[in-house]
């Protein structure tokens, strides 16, 4: 993969890489490789909490220099701290999700798929009744629609 000295292209090249990654993980056929995928989804939600916290850090150090759309000094100086607040927020949560994907990756390295040559076109009837939860709609415009009577 080639990386650039710019940002903004670098971070397009990493935004078309997951989306193939998406893309080629639903057909995967091979299960061996699953563990080193699962130890390098990790390294990379480290690094992107990384991200998150130096734009929140840039946010907060240029609020003073921010303006609205307006002109408006205070309104660009809330913002940017609004902006700033979100984004480590959101590297917080990173932080959580590569917790658990390093969880998962621990027992991934010490299974073996000696018959797997591909993934089974059925779960076995003994697990049949076992499901994950829906895929996530990170990244997406629309929003997970709640169940009647659950608050948050």
């Amino acid at each position: 993969m080639m990386v650039t000295l710019d940002a903004t292209t670098d971070v397009e090249t990493v935004r078309v890489l997951l989306a193939e990654l998406a893309h080629t993980t639903r057909s995967m056929t091979g299960p061996a490789e699953t563990a080193t995928m699962i130890g390098s989804l990790a390294s990379s939600l480290v690094a992107l909490r990384q991200v998150l916290d130096e734009l929140s850090a840039w946010h907060e150090r240029a609020a003073d220099g921010a303006v609205d759309a307006a002109g408006d000094r205070d309104v660009g100086y809330r913002a940017a701290f609004d902006i700033a607040l979100h984004l480590s927020q959101a590297a917080m949560e990173i932080e959580r999700a590569a917790r658990s994907v390093d969880a998962a990756h621990q027992p991934a390295r010490h299974i073996s798929w000696p018959a797997a040559e591909r993934t089974p076109d059925r779960v076995p009837a003994v697990r049949s009744g076992r499901r994950l939860a829906p895929p996530s709609l990170f990244g997406t415009a629309d929003p997970r629609q709640q169940p009647a009577g659950v608050s948050h």
